[in-house]
């Protein structure tokens, strides 16, 4: 028996239909997905052990520590920093003081992530935003409340990321949760850009009959009479203003997807680059490490955090293959039907309009990040024993 009869047999099937009773995919998994990241959030609250729960990240603040010459010097002087001269007195400056801040709890962070996204989801499939949802996929190609919630949840996963890869600086995990957001936002931005609504309007006829002068005296004509008779011209079938309209956005589309790119490059960047590069430098020779599953699970989340991206380009270019619109060509894209058109809605992609086709892939792939993140935390570090305390003992 399938899920759809099932919830016709329960009477739910509504959720899954448009006000004509036509069925969607999208949204029966939409509603599959919103009650998965539900479970996921009670799993992973019964699931984590007591200190795991009780168990907070210290974040690290640094400021400039200024001292006088002469303390310094009495001190240990093992602190990396200046001297200045001023105002008759000798100063040392260091720079990269840190102190302890705030906390962080892991465990609340992905119970956040899971919840939001079960509340933002669920929301599309209700009686009030259920109709607009479906026509705003399916008629423009677009998704804003995906793009609002994945600003929040994907900022927060970020930083979720950040925390366990020791990125424990204040500023810094404001600049990861800030980029990521400012990622998404350039997604839904680029989405809204690429919408369908521009191309509906009709083609304009201009004619030039008005100009036509015809001067007739008798039946048989004169050359000179000959010569003041013009033809009438046909009519101008003028290029669409919806066309210039898409055009124009789509170039901007174009922009606001690739600063995406530079956004998202920017944020999980400093996450690879500290995982694998600064922190296996500075630690070759200690004998110790950060724990595989720490940098297997950077490496897996990089990658389907990455398909968003690659997800978006492919819609970005099945309706404007090859950036027809920044270069003014026309060309086909070979991997999807009636791409010249530059209508989602009539682009075929695995035997569905682009529009459902895409969404549908976003859904599911949210899903798949989300719960790969949360329950790879919860397995690996969250269920454990072990305490986290900025009071290390050295008994």
């Amino acid at each position: 028996m399938s899920l759809l009869v099932l919830l016709e047999l329960c009477g739910l099937d509504k959720y899954v239909k448009d006000e004509r009773g036509i069925y969607h995919d999208f949204l029966l998994w939409n509603v599959v997905a919103a009650f998965a990241h539900l479970a996921n959030a009670v799993a992973s609250f019964y699931g984590a052990s007591e200190i795991g729960k009780e168990n907070k990240y210290p974040v690290f603040q640094d400021y400039a520590l200024w001292q006088g010459k002469d303390d310094y010097c009495a001190g240990p002087c093992n602190g990396t920093g200046y001297s200045q001269t001023g105002m008759g007195q000798n100063f040392v400056i260091l720079p990269t003081e840190s102190k302890k801040s705030s906390e962080l709890s892991l465990f609340w962070l992905i119970i956040g992530f899971h919840l939001l996204s079960f509340s933002f989801q669920i929301i599309l499939n209700t009686s009030y935003c259920r109709q607009w949802y479906v026509n705003s996929v399916l008629n423009n190609g677009v998704n804003p409340v995906r793009f609002v919630e994945y600003s929040i949840s994907a900022s927060l996963m970020m930083i979720c990321l950040g925390l366990i890869s020791n990125i424990l600086g204040l500023y810094a995990l404001i600049g990861l949760g800030i980029m990521t957001c400012a990622t998404q936002l350039f997604g839904l931005l680029a989405e809204c850009l690429f919408s369908d609504v521009y191309l509906n309007d009709t083609r304009v006829i201009k004619s030039d009959s008005s100009k036509v002068p015809i001067k007739i005296r008798v039946a048989n004509f004169q050359p000179s009479e000959v010569a003041l008779i013009k033809k009438p011209k046909k009519p101008k079938l003028e290029k669409p203003r919806s066309d210039v309209l898409a055009t124009s956005l789509r170039r901007l589309g174009w922009v606001a997807h690739f600063s995406g790119w530079i956004t998202m490059i920017g944020a999980y960047g400093g996450i690879l680059l500290n995982q694998y590069i600064w922190s296996v430098e500075q630690n070759n020779t200690n004998g110790v490490g950060p724990p595989e599953w720490v940098n297997v699970l950077i490496a897996v989340i990089a990658v389907l955090y990455n398909l968003f991206g690659f997800l978006q380009l492919f819609q970005l270019c099945a309706k404007d293959p090859y950036l027809n619109s920044l270069t003014g060509k026309r060309s086909k894209c070979s991997c999807v039907s009636n791409s010249e058109s530059g209508d989602g809605r009539q682009i075929r992609f695995c035997g569905r309009s682009l529009n459902k086709a895409v969404e549908l892939i976003y859904v599911l792939n949210s899903l798949a990040t989300k719960t790969v993140l949360g329950w790879v935390i919860i397995g690996q570090l969250l269920r454990s024993e072990d305490v986290i305390t900025t009071r290390i003992k050295c008994d």
